[in-house]
């Protein structure tokens, strides 16, 4: 007998509405303080924060950040190859 049912299966990148529907703070916090307040920093460039970003979300096997932090690096001046 085969299994005809797919497995549940993540969306390909979460949205701020997927985000608030479980927790309005977190999708509060993120979009706040997190990305217009720490990103905003002038201590790292956006180029190198968007690098150290990055890189941690690849060393921790974040899969379902990466979407949205590769667009920003790439947004941020860092080059694909």
């Amino acid at each position: 007998m085969t299994d005809t049912k797919k497995p549940n299966t993540l969306p390909v990148a979460l949205t701020y509405d997927d985000v608030r529907v479980v927790s309005p703070a977190l999708e509060h916090y993120t979009k706040g303080p997190l990305l217009d307040g720490l990103w905003k920093r002038p201590d790292l460039s956006p180029r190198d924060r968007s690098v150290v970003t990055v890189s941690a979300l690849i060393a921790r096997i974040q899969t379902i950040e990466m979407p949205f932090h590769f667009a920003l690096a790439l947004d941020n001046g860092c080059e694909s190859e």
